[in-house]
């Protein structure tokens, strides 16, 4: 019986997420499905990724293919990746993604963001402080456990995650 062209086509990356400088290979399984669900032709299959290297696919069987996704450790400030297969067909075209999420690497940098040096001492004022910890590939580590210590009053640390920022208020001593 000669498979039908695939009109439904299911994505599995293993694993599910990718540690910056790991070097983790991202299996990729993709499964083709004609109407009836039955397994289907792959004719053309394309594999292609928002970032990143993929190897060309391997026909396992009928309806089922195998890849490798190398991410790249720089993520450009993406909190995920995009694995997207298509597959050229008359009149459709067959497309879906899948997202990888990906995770910054330990922390290694602290970049302080337009710090104003100039406050005066007399115990009450104030300026917000903004900063972001990075890990060595330059991702932005949203999980740090930042620790400030400084001469006057530090507020609390809070991470900003639309903008990748931690940021605190910091009140001057009476006198330096």
């Amino acid at each position: 019986v000669r498979s039908q062209a695939a009109v439904r086509l299911d994505i599995r990356l293993t694993p599910e997420a990718y540690r910056a400088g790991s070097g983790t290979p991202i299996l990729v399984t993709i499964k083709l499905y004609d109407a009836p669900g039955r397994p289907a032709n792959g004719d053309g299959l394309q594999v292609t990724a928002s970032q990143g290297l993929v190897d060309p696919p391997e026909q396992l069987e009928i309806g089922v293919y195998r890849t490798t996704w190398r991410p790249a450790d720089h993520f450009a400030g993406k909190q995920k990746a995009l694995l997207i297969v298509t597959i050229p067909g008359g009149e459709k075209i067959l497309k879906s993604d899948r997202a990888l999420r990906l995770v910054a690497d330990r922390p290694a940098v602290i970049e302080p963001i337009e710090v104003e040096r100039s406050l005066v001492a007399d115990g009450r004022s104030k300026r917000q402080w903004r900063l972001r910890v990075l890990d060595q590939f330059g991702n932005p580590v949203s999980d740090a456990r930042v620790r400030v210590q400084a001469g006057g009053t530090v507020g609390p640390v809070h991470y900003h995650e639309i903008d990748g920022e931690y940021r605190f208020d910091y009140t001057a001593p009476l006198s330096y």
